[in-house]
């Protein structure tokens, strides 16, 4: 049976590893369509219908609705520590939280 510290390491590795064969870095709407920053050509646009729609695919499942209720524990815990500890005693995971909460509203 993997420790807590494994499957908490395998699932970010899990992640990384279908961000990384995802289409482009950055996803965002423009008019009606949603377009991707381009990983090769820095700044380069192109829209998500062109892409390795198997592997988005792939990232869209992992990142489902169903992982949603745990994501917001998570963020709800996080704030509750930047609530009640001064800067100097937040701890990493809190941090963490933080800019992952900040991707998210940037992204809204």
């Amino acid at each position: 049976m993997a420790s807590p510290a494994d499957e908490l390491r395998q699932a970010a590795d899990m992640l990384r590893d279908l961000s990384d064969t995802a289409t482009g870095k950055q996803w965002y709407r423009q008019g009606g369509e949603i377009r991707t920053t381009n990983r090769e050509s820095a700044g380069a646009q192109q829209r998500l219908g062109e892409v390795d729609l198997a592997a988005d695919a792939r990232w869209i499942v992992t990142m489902s609705p169903a992982v949603t209720p745990v994501l917001v524990l998570w963020l709800q815990a996080a704030a509750d520590i930047h609530e009640r500890c001064r800067p100097d005693e937040i701890d990493r995971t809190a941090t963490a939280a933080l800019d992952f909460a900040r991707q998210i509203n940037g992204a809204a």
